[in-house]
């Protein structure tokens, strides 16, 4: 996880690779990747399609962006259950 301070009238240029993600924690950002332009506003998080260099600017004001950021805490334990294979079918259940 790392933490991106955009300042206005910057433009920052970022390497990402298919997969990453970018979280806006405040503010708003403009970035174009792979000739798509995408607004993310505070809250509003984004993944990267494919590699690809992304070309990031805030929108007036200083924004923050989080790469890669930790999923909420009480998501860790969420999908922990192993499926198990069920033998004889549906017709087992009975």
């Amino acid at each position: 996880m790392q933490t991106l301070t955009l300042q206005a009238d910057r433009l920052l240029k970022l390497t990402l690779t298919s997969g990453r993600q970018l979280y806006c924690k405040h503010g708003s950002a403009w970035l174009t990747f792979n000739g798509v332009d995408i607004i993310l506003s505070q809250g509003e998080h984004w993944h990267a399609p494919a590699s690809g260099i992304a070309l990031i600017e805030s929108s007036g004001i200083p924004a923050c962006l989080v790469l890669d950021p930790e999923p909420p805490r009480s998501m860790h334990f969420r999908f922990s259950a192993t499926p198990q294979p069920i033998f004889g079918g549906i017709t087992a259940l009975k």
